[in-house]
């Protein structure tokens, strides 16, 4: 991932902590798969240079699953089909049917947007989220993409948006 590691790594981390604000009572399996689902949700724009992204960010995290088995006592497929949702329902513009799927979808928005009150998220664990993960130019960096693709593909400018 070169330059964009580390503040993908930020955004990552918290992305996952806002979803666990968002979503409090997850259980130990929705926890495992959430960060299976946060980890790679992003990353087919680098490792797979697209800005069309969600279905090989997904299949990178079913990949993921298959080597660790056992990750959370639900069937391989179930594990995959709940995390395939979550990364494809990130950037939904209606709310997504499944819960923990909506709450990430929302966590993501708020932090690529910096709209977080909007998310109904409180301001002083915001303050010591960002503290501890800094955004480190993400937003323009994401930003910076966004323009680069729009240019070169101008009929599908944001092609992982769905509704």
């Amino acid at each position: 991932m070169g330059p964009a590691a580390e503040a993908y790594r930020n955004h990552v981390y918290r992305v996952f902590n806002l979803t666990r604000c968002l979503c409090p009572d997850l259980t130990d399996t929705e926890q495992r798969l959430l960060e299976v689902a946060a980890a790679c949700h992003d990353v087919g724009i680098w490792l797979d240079g697209s800005f069309d992204y969600l279905t090989p960010s997904a299949d990178r995290a079913s990949a993921w699953l298959s080597r660790h088995p056992d990750l959370t006592g639900l069937s391989l497929e179930e594990e995959q089909r709940q995390v395939r949702r979550i990364i494809h329902d990130h950037h939904k513009v209606r709310p997504s049917s499944d819960r923990l799927a909506n709450a990430f979808r929302k966590a993501d928005w708020a932090d690529v947007t910096g709209l977080y009150r909007l998310a109904g998220l409180p301001g002083v664990e915001l303050r010591e989220l960002l503290r501890q993960f800094p955004l480190l130019r993400f937003r323009r960096m994401l930003l910076g993409l966004a323009v680069a693709h729009a240019r070169r593909h101008p009929r599908s400018p944001l092609p992982m948006l769905r509704w």
